[in-house]
């Protein structure tokens, strides 16, 4: 079903949950019969309070007055219980991409395809997240981009666990690579690396985790099964079994996180039941793919990664190594591998947020909003090298080389809003192909 045909149910979604919230009672408006606030709870705007129950006194001016629920705006609508027992956040993104390659024309002949101009959202989503009550997360997201309607997370977590720490139920990403793990609202470029090729986006599981050594180290393992669903997003690995794990420290973490190390490694072991595949564009989401192994009829595939950043004050520094061993004779036992390694520093002083709960980067936060006293939001430069190896054992000709040369300028208006523009120098190797293409790429981003 388009997303034409699914708008007229989500408004009608949205009318009855927005029926069903109790009124909000403005300072002054005249309050409802008694009888009526009898029949049903009513909420108030903090500092508010309503009619007392059974005609009582007003409340005297001595006497405490109960904890409201709150609406605050947290990087998001966000609406809170008495004592923050359960609460509720509303987020969403909007990204709008605009992509034009230059110099195509050869690599064109050789891998017999067009690169086209495109313009296209390339997220639009909507996210409920927050807590039940304590120590029981719930997050729910969807996404509306390109008329494909998905669900991305959707999951309940329990946090504060005797020995496990935190319990995931649901469908989430797995614990593999650092870029992969943080959000595309916040990494530094349009797009991730190529290397992220070997890791699984999202897929339904139960996974433990938590923090250790004071808050120097992190954990989390989990076991999970993917599908070719195409509704819940998934890659084309087939039907598989996974057992996924990730380690990460931070040896060095001085001043609040701009001075900070993160070093950690990741292994997954997937077992499929269908041949699995790996392809891979350049870091330019509309392009077509120019490497592509096929189905390799694998027993087992062995996923492989090291991941580092270094932070000091405004510059930061990453990258990773990944890989895929895949026990498969009939292929060759490929090994297959991919790195990847950037820079970037922020012009005007800020340092990239990391969140020690969870060993990843956060999004960055200007000192100073645009028009907030005559501030100029943040600026940011970066350059990344990254390069995969997909071309190896006994695979088809279509499995290439690509190496990516990535310049990029992001400007943060305010923390939920920026807008980034990319250089990308794609060059493909093997198979009688050995050309590349360059791509500019602008993004308008809104996340809450």
């Amino acid at each position: 079903m388009l997303i034409q045909e699914r708008i007229p149910n989500l408004f009608a979604a949205c009318a009855i949950g927005f029926l069903a919230v109790p009124p909000v009672h403005a300072a002054g408006a005249e309050a409802a019969p008694a009888s009526a606030a009898e029949d049903r709870p009513t909420l108030f705007l903090a500092g508010q309070e309503g009619p007392r129950p059974g005609g009582a006194p007003e409340r005297s001016a001595d006497e405490t007055p109960p904890d409201p629920w709150r609406f605050l705006w947290k990087d998001g609508l966000f609406l809170a219980s008495p004592q923050d027992q359960s609460t509720l956040k509303v987020g969403g993104r909007m990204q709008a991409d605009f992509g034009w390659p230059a110099g195509r024309e050869q690599l064109e002949r050789e891998l017999r395809d067009t690169f086209d101009d495109k313009v296209e959202f390339r997220n639009l989503r909507v996210c409920l997240s927050g807590q039940f009550v304590k120590n029981l997360e719930y997050k729910a997201e969807v996404s509306f981009a390109n008329e494909i309607f998905t669900v991305t997370d959707l999951y309940i977590r329990l946090t504060d666990l005797p020995a496990v720490g935190n319990l995931t139920i649901g469908h989430f990403k797995e614990p593999r690579s650092l870029e992969q793990l943080t959000s595309n609202n916040d990494i530094t470029f349009l797009e991730r690396a190529l290397p992220a090729v070997f890791s699984s986006p999202r897929n339904f599981g139960l996974m433990a985790g938590n923090q250790a050594l004071d808050g120097r180290m992190t954990w989390a393992a989990g076991v999970f099964h993917t599908c070719n669903a195409p509704v819940w997003g998934s890659t084309d690995n087939g039907n598989s079994w996974d057992v996924t794990g990730r380690v990460t420290g931070i040896p060095v973490y001085e001043e609040d996180g701009r001075s900070l190390l993160h070093l950690g490694a990741s292994y997954g072991l997937r077992l499929p039941d269908n041949p699995v595949r790996f392809k891979q564009r350049p870091e330019a989401y509309f392009m077509p793919n120019f490497t592509d192994t096929q189905g390799i009829d694998a027993d087992s595939v062995h996923r492989l990664g090291f991941e580092a950043a270094w932070v000091n004050g405004p510059l930061s520094v990453q990258g990773e190594y990944q890989a895929a061993g895949c026990a498969a004779p009939g292929a060759g036992h490929p090994w297959l591998q991919g790195l990847y390694a950037q820079a970037s520093y922020l012009l005007t002083g800020e340092s990239r947020p990391y969140d020690r709960a969870s060993g990843v980067f956060k999004g960055v936060r200007p000192f100073k909003n645009v028009g907030e006293n005559g501030g100029l939001g943040a600026w940011e430069v970066a350059a990344r090298y990254s390069f995969l190896n997909l071309n190896q054992g006994e695979l088809p000709a279509s499995a290439r080389d690509i190496q990516d040369f990535t310049f990029g300028l992001n400007w943060y208006l305010c923390p939920n809003a920026r807008v980034m523009w990319n250089y990308v120098h794609s060059w493909v190797d093997g198979s009688g192909v050995d050309s590349g293409v360059d791509v500019f790429l602008m993004r308008f981003q809104i996340a809450f």
